[in-house]
């Protein structure tokens, strides 16, 4: 099974004393004692002492049996450390030690009467091992007259729970990730919060999926909408089947305080109740903002499964001062003041008319010499 961190686990120890069914044991060999030893993970589980509870297979409490938890070996009464070492027992760690307080009384009303008995010793999982997710084992011995005897290793698993914040300009689950670049003031833009993905085969039933934003409210507006998606098929107790890709703001409640900056989008519990234990679930949310100052901004989210709270990775976005438009320049109204004569052009341009001008010039000297001429022979 895999097992959601935050979840406990009702591990069902069997003391088996069946075998020993009208067995006549020496005084001595009865001293020897009946325990019933728990090695469990402790970097992975936390106890609870309180809440065993140990029964016949009839379903009636047995008393006289007492509970211990010792950190180590080491931390053990010398008595139980030779207890245990004359099992062929060796504990890596934290360990429980379930004993009979009177061991002939014990003895009598459950060794000989072959009644073996049901061990319900509830554990919860740590909250950071979901961060790291990975195996767990937890092993159990029984020991009569002094005989040290093992159980069958349970190994459960707990998937590593790694939700992810991207920025997007649409709604739409293929739309560019902008995390990192600039969003222009004013702009409408959205956070992705893509939640966990809870793995097929989970042991208990999602009571709590939840995305929490605490966005900067200095440069950001939450506009009041927002979309929620199912990532993944989920197939509910009914049989229906809900596709990637569907809809799913119907099945969330939304609350915002806009002081805090404080964004929940939370599942309703009777939604998360229909889950077919053996679905996957995984949902993304949308959130548009608008972008209304200048400056960078970062923000994370944090995904609830279970009550147990797994952060985001951080955004960042940018946004600069906004252009100011160039100021037109003011036209000339007098492009030839007074006083600044407008010179005829001599340059290289005017060069072409040249010829012209010399043609000119001299038809004018050849017609007035042969003016003059003409009045010398009238004389």
């Amino acid at each position: 099974k895999e097992v959601l961190a935050g979840s406990t686990n009702y591990y069902e120890l069997t003391w088996d004393l069946d075998q020993y069914k009208g067995d006549k044991s020496s005084k001595e060999a009865i001293q020897n004692g009946f325990y019933y030893v728990d090695d469990y993970p402790e970097e992975a589980l936390t106890l609870h002492p309180e809440l065993v509870k140990i029964r016949d297979l009839e379903g009636n409490l047995v008393p006289g049996i007492s509970v211990q938890q010792y950190d180590s070996l080491e931390a053990a009464p010398k008595k139980i450390q030779e207890l245990l070492k004359k099992a062929n027992i060796t504990v890596k760690g934290a360990f429980q030690l379930f004993s009979a307080d009177n061991p002939a009384e014990f003895y009598k009303n459950y060794v000989a009467a072959g009644k073996s008995l049901l061990i319900t010793d509830p554990m919860t999982v740590k909250p950071e091992f979901g961060q790291t997710g990975g195996k767990y084992e937890n092993k159990a011995y029984q020991i009569d007259f002094g005989n040290g005897y093992a159980t069958e290793v349970v190994v459960n698993n707990v998937p590593k729970i790694t939700p992810k914040k991207d920025v997007t300009i649409s709604m739409d689950p293929s739309s560019d990730n902008i995390d990192g670049q600039t969003i222009p003031l004013n702009q409408y833009f959205n956070y992705r919060l893509i939640g966990g993905l809870i793995p097929q085969n989970h042991s208990e039933d999602l009571n709590d999926y939840s995305f929490v934003d605490d966005y900067d409210q200095k440069g950001d507006q939450y506009t009041g909408n927002y979309k929620v998606l199912a990532k993944v098929d989920i197939r509910l107790k009914d049989g229906r089947v809900i596709k990637a890709g569907t809809d799913l703001t119907a099945e969330t409640q939304v609350e915002h305080d806009q002081d805090k900056g404080m964004i929940t989008i939370r599942f309703k519990e009777e939604f998360l109740q229909e889950i077919q234990l053996d679905s996957p679930f995984q949902a993304e949310t949308y959130i548009q903002m608008k972008r209304i100052a200048v400056g960078t901004f970062e923000n994370t989210y944090v995904n609830t499964v279970n009550k147990v709270a797994y952060a985001s990775n951080t955004v960042r976005t940018t946004t600069p001062e906004p252009k100011k438009p160039e100021e037109p320049t003011t036209p000339n109204s007098n492009p030839n003041p007074k006083g600044n004569p407008t010179l005829p052009q001599t340059g290289t341009n005017d060069s072409s008319y040249m010829p012209y001008l010399g043609l000119a010039a001299l038809v004018g000297v050849l017609g007035l010499g042969q003016l003059k001429r003409k009045e010398d022979e009238s004389k």
